[in-house]
């Protein structure tokens, strides 16, 4: 059954007009030029809001209309957390990116823009102020978890150069620390294409680790019992 999962998803991947490649971590992403199904791979599936392990006891994650609430699972009612009424939240993850041994939720956040403070004094405007659509949101990565009172914003990024889509958590170098994966794209494109990014926690904020240019349409993780790869078209 494994391998009929793994071999229908590269299947699905192969009925893109995008070539299908193959990358593993050896210091940087290395692209490979072939892959064996039958070396025991497994697919990790994809993060859905409808399976968040996340919270204290008795407090459930709500994701609908690009909107997060935590509440109690039994009332829901008493609301612990809820996203900004001008945030459009279009995916949500659990995850433990900052490393600090507990789960977060990790969010791709677009929000009405605003520059750095300083940005007010500079003659041009600031090195963010193209950060951001048509529209004037910006995308950011946002984490939230419980500070051992309450729920709030843990970390919060600035506008984003380009915005990220796709975001996943795992370790995908072996140091047992989940590395941020995704699809880095353009404000206001047209097209669902992106350059394939893995970011790392520094302490302060995420660094990129890796960076693919491309225009890549999706991507997934396999592994085995020694190797991670990254499949993408």
């Amino acid at each position: 059954i494994r391998q009929l999962i793994l071999v229908s998803f590269v299947t699905l991947f192969t009925i893109s007009p995008l070539p299908l490649r193959f990358w593993m971590v050896q210091g940087s992403l290395v692209q490979l030029s072939s892959f064996n199904a039958s070396r025991g791979w497994d697919l990790v599936p994809p993060h859905s809001p409808l399976d968040i392990d996340f919270g204290q006891p008795g407090d459930c994650v709500t994701y609908e209309k690009q909107s997060v609430i935590i509440n109690n699972c039994l009332t829901h009612i008493d609301v612990k957390w809820k996203s900004d009424d001008t945030w459009k939240v279009t995916e949500v993850i659990a995850a433990d990116l900052n490393r600090d041994g507990e789960i977060e939720l990790a969010m791709v956040v677009w929000r009405p823009f605003k520059p750095w403070p300083v940005d007010t004094f500079m003659p041009n405007g600031g090195r963010i102020q193209d950060f951001h659509d048509r529209q004037g949101y910006s995308c950011h990565v946002i984490l939230v978890g419980w500070d051992g009172d309450s729920y709030r914003e843990l970390w919060a990024g600035s506008a984003l150069v380009d915005p990220v889509s796709q975001i996943r958590a795992f370790d995908i170098d072996g140091d047992d620390y989940q590395e941020l994966i995704a699809l880095e794209g353009k404000y206001d494109s047209h097209t669902a294409t992106g350059t394939l990014t893995v970011w790392e926690w520094s302490g302060f904020g995420f660094r990129l680790m890796d960076r693919v240019n491309g225009l890549f349409s999706q991507y997934g993780i396999v592994l085995n019992s020694t190797d991670v790869m990254i499949l993408t078209n």
